[in-house]
């Protein structure tokens, strides 16, 4: 079946350098979701669902294959969680800058 990139794949791809160069459907590859979670910031607080990038590394080293299918999964679907779109941004002001923008 035949389907044109979603956003999120074409992210994925540009941003592990291997771009599809087609219209029809390729699955993420174990390599690519690795390379992904790998760039992902450490310092980054996790989520609405709770994932940071140690979490998510600490689920795909034993199971590469279960993690790469849950997102060819939303792949194929055309649906991915909305937990997984939402986020929160907390400012926080350095002492001294509390009224510049």
């Amino acid at each position: 079946m035949a389907h044109t990139h979603t956003y999120i794949h074409t992210y994925i791809y540009t941003h592990t350098h291997t771009y599809l160069h087609t219209q029809t459907y390729a699955e993420f590859t174990k390599e690519e979701i690795l390379v992904v979670i790998e760039k992902f910031d450490p310092g980054k607080a996790p989520g609405e669902d709770g994932l940071n990038s140690e979490i998510l590394l600490k689920i795909f080293k034993p199971f590469p294959t279960f993690l790469t299918g849950i997102y060819n999964e939303c792949l194929k679907k055309g649906y991915f969680p909305k937990q997984w779109k939402h986020s929160i941004i907390i400012p926080i002001v350095k002492p001294g800058k509390e009224g510049s923008t």
